[in-house]
């Protein structure tokens, strides 16, 4: 029978998938259609006019291995399909490259609409500059106490328990969604045909479940799909990158060669091939979203899978055949093709409660510090300035300064802090300080960032009058008596505190930056100060800095020197994955589009 049900397909998956994301045609609503002479296997869905084929179809391995040979016979096998199928136009969704050379010599138009990283697992620790961020957030996971083991599809099927964690942790990740699309490519499932995936669980040291990842095998190629990686809503920072890095250890260890980390989509749409797209067409699908870039970003995504050093990019392909008896447009022809992929894909609005949720409040929960700094400093900004300028009465109480009896200070060095003179200094310096602590949170850990914050408040003054205004007590005894009646107040002295420190994030140039930002916190005051006490004063942004600097110098060495540590140990210290025993898989077969590197 050339039309096949799903289980046959599924033991040919098993040997012939070369296609990452082959495994989804179980778990949406295909047909699936066999050629009679070379036993191709086709997935596909039909809308109105359009049929839709997902993906490459299945191949059987050529005698020789040879990939050209393998894809050969294609016109015979397409030539089969079109007399049972009978399409008007056709469209194969995210193929790569060598199936996509194939269709364009056979009159399909084409259109790059993603790109998927493919990972060396024999060379899967990110190292140098551009790994620095993968290790870190590994280690902040691990020394969090974050662990990752591995369940069997047996030890789920016994303990309803854990297939129930992994089932409500989906369930939340799609409630998290405002717009879920669950049709064609996008379907899933974790527990689908489980007795042939592996699971990756992470842990914090609590016991709490904090996500999972599963990897699918690419049975025609020795490889391995990671996808599925969910987690909770506010898991341990790290938990992603640990869990992620724990399985291509694993897998490398069970004898895979390469993983997929999944197909970025939308980043690389470009009208490929000298047969051009229909100007309407390469409009819609190469302009249009080009010009979207600019208002949003597309490539959260691929920033992500970057950062976990992929081997190379293979380049997925779209590709369109009009075969319509009286040739109409190839315009009309992709029109119908793009309206049907609605209908495909299944987008659907889900309001949910968990995404209200995490809409209110979610923010507060990622970024708790900057948040509540914001919220106390524009509370005050409001109660005491009313929206104006700092009352005098105000600036006596809870102002800074050196002649205030010295049991107020321990007070008055916090509240300065969230006191403003005016709506500009309060726009300014407070709108920059919540921007630097919001970045700051995402680099480091929050008891780090706490602990920051909170020594630079209540040390800040303490520290201004020490290092600079108890050296005039005894050289200028009339400059510290006007240095000690200065009253300060405002969070400056925190902004740059917090600058010096990010500083230490950047990848170039971080020293001759901060020697700029140094020299200007100097001359920037000297240029503009009318006496010698007022640049005295204002000396304090250049300690500030300084300490900044030094603090987060320190940190990136010593987080450096885990890091290459962590490195040199493949897999990291502390895993905890035991990768269950497996046959040793035969020679790999090679990559899809494995010469097609970007």
């Amino acid at each position: 029978m050339p039309f096949l049900q799903s289980p046959a397909v599924f033991e040919r998956y098993r040997k012939d998938a070369r296609n990452s994301s082959h495994f989804v045609w179980f778990l949406t609503s295909l047909q699936y259609f066999e050629t009679p002479t070379d036993r191709w296997i086709f997935g596909f869905q039909k809308f109105g006019k359009v049929t839709l084929l997902a993906l490459e179809p299945l191949i059987p391995e050529s005698p020789t291995g040879s990939e050209a040979e393998r894809l050969s016979n294609f016109e015979r096998a397409w030539r089969e399909f079109r007399e049972a199928v009978q399409p008007e136009i056709s469209a194969f969704i995210a193929v790569y490259t060598p199936f996509k050379e194939v269709l364009f010599k056979n009159q399909f138009q084409t259109l790059r609409i993603g790109q998927e990283p493919w990972v060396d697992l024999a060379d899967c620790i990110p190292t140098g500059n551009a790994g620095k961020g993968v290790r870190g957030a590994r280690n902040q996971a691990l020394r969090a106490g974050v662990t990752v083991e591995e369940w069997t599809a047996e030890k789920i099927r016994t303990d309803p328990q854990k297939e129930a964690a992994i089932r409500d942790l989906y369930r939340l990740w799609k409630e998290r969604n405002l717009i879920h699309i669950g049709g064609f490519l996008n379907a899933t499932d974790p527990m689908a045909h489980a007795e042939c995936r592996r699971y990756f669980i992470a842990r914090s040291a609590g016991g709490r479940i904090e996500g999972y990842l599963v990897a699918t095998p690419v049975g025609g190629i020795q490889s391995y799909f990671l996808e599925d990686l969910v987690l909770l809503p506010h898991a341990c920072r790290g938990s992603a990158e640990l869990l992620t890095l724990e399985a291509l250890v694993s897998l490398h260890e069970s004898g895979a060669k390469l993983a997929s980390l999944g197909v970025v989509s939308v980043n690389a749409m470009s009208a490929d091939g000298g047969q051009s797209l229909p100007p309407a067409i390469q409009f819609i699908t190469v302009r249009l979203p080009a010009l979207l870039q600019k208002f949003y970003n597309f490539n959260g995504l691929e920033t992500f899978r970057k950062r976990f050093k992929p081997r190379h990019w293979e380049n997925i392909f779209l590709a369109v055949q009009n075969h319509h008896p009286d040739r109409r447009s190839d315009a009309w022809a992709w029109l119908h093709v793009l309206g049907s992929l609605l209908p495909a894909f299944r987008p659907r609005l889900q309001l949910s409660r968990q995404w209200i949720r995490d809409a209110v409040i979610g923010p507060f929960e990622r970024y708790p510090i900057s948040w509540g700094v914001g919220l106390i400093s524009f509370i005050c900004f409001g109660a005491v300035n009313h929206f104006g300028h700092l009352p005098d009465w105000a600036l006596l109480q809870f102002g800074f300064s050196g002649d205030a009896p010295f049991g107020q200070w321990f007070y008055r060095t916090f509240t300065s802090d969230f006191l403003y003179f005016e709506p500009l200094h309060f726009w300014f310096t407070g709108a920059f300080l919540i921007v630097l602590l919001r970045w700051t949170e995402r680099t480091h850990s929050f008891r780090f960032t706490v602990g920051f914050f909170l020594t630079i408040s209540f040390l800040d003054d303490f520290l201004d009058h020490t290092l600079i205004h108890m050296p005039f007590q005894f050289l200028r005894p009339e400059l510290y008596a006007r240095l000690i009646r200065h009253k300060d107040v405002g969070g400056s002295l925190l902004l740059v505190a917090l600058i010096g420190l990010q500083l230490t994030q950047l990848r170039r140039n971080r020293e001759i930056i901060f020697a700029l930002v140094a020299f200007s916190s100097v001359f920037g005051f000297l240029f503009h100060s009318f006496h010698f006490h007022e640049l005295i004063v204002d000396l304090n942004h250049f300690v500030f800095v300084t300490i900044g600097f030094i603090t987060g110098k320190v940190m990136f060495e010593l987080d450096r020197r885990e890091k290459r540590a962590g490195a040199k140990r493949k897999p990291p210290e502390g895993r905890s994955v035991a990768a269950p025993a497996q046959k040793k898989p035969r020679q790999l077969q090679p990559t899809p589009g494995e010469k097609t590197q970007d």
